[in-house]
């Protein structure tokens, strides 16, 4: 019997050597091995900041960046992507000053106006493997709109604001009617309308904006504002 537990624990003994020999040559092969290499995404951030009063949807090409009428500012990274294209989107009711982005070490990207409704800046987000942070601003103001309706009466005349000679100051159109007989101003901003009856009428007053008699009346344009002209036949 004991010759019997010694043999027994005489193999178990070799077994485990032979467990602790196959280990170590195990970690022999490991390391040999060389790990895969960590590839590590070049990424690069793009920020957007609001200024004006004028309501804008900001977004992304490829998406990440999102910012609607009611935000402020908005910033999304982007992983190993060449470029990202800004796309600002102004409401009806707001007027496009401009959009503009810097970053060190790159030429400011800009623009001036819409094309189609938005205005898109492409942005290279690596250069030479690096990634590039941009920080951009988009500048809008709102405008509400002026109406007006000419010759409500049996007379016919035409009205004309006096800030139409500034349509090539800020671009956009200014109430010169008939032709251009609805207007965008900015928040608060004064136009006077001054009505010119047609040979044989008369200019009898005015509807909706003001119940002057005079021809020439001011507007001050804290809202949207509808504004009939009456002209009647002369007697």
């Amino acid at each position: 019997m004991r010759r019997q537990r010694l043999a027994s624990a005489q193999r178990l003994l070799g077994l485990m050597g032979l467990m602790g020999l196959m280990g170590l040559m195990v970690s022999a092969c490991d390391e040999g091995v060389e790990p895969a290499p960590v590839v590590t995404p070049v990424t690069a951030t793009v920020s957007i900041e609001k200024r004006g009063d004028g309501p804008v949807a900001i977004s992304s090409v490829p998406g990440g960046l999102a910012c609607d009428i009611f935000c402020a500012s908005a910033e999304a990274s982007f992983d190993d992507q060449d470029s990202v294209v800004l796309v600002v989107e102004p409401s009806r009711d707001a007027q496009f000053i401009r959009a503009f982005c810097t970053a060190a070490e790159q030429e400011t990207v800009s623009a001036d106006g819409l094309e189609g409704g938005s205005a898109r800046l492409t942005l290279p987000t690596v250069v030479d493997g690096v990634g590039i942070d941009w920080r951009c601003v988009a500048e809008l103001r709102l405008v509400h709109t002026l109406q007006v309706v000419v010759a409500t009466g049996r007379g016919t005349g035409r009205v004309r604001g006096t800030l139409a000679a500034s349509l090539s100051d800020d671009g956009i159109k200014r109430v010169d009617c008939p032709g251009d007989c609805v207007g965008g101003y900015f928040v608060d901003e004064v136009e006077t309308l001054v009505a010119t009856a047609d040979p044989g009428s008369v200019f009898a007053g005015w509807d909706f904006c003001s119940d002057s008699l005079s021809p020439s009346i001011d507007v001050v344009m804290s809202d949207d504002v509808n504004c009939d002209a009456i002209f009647d036949v002369a007697p």
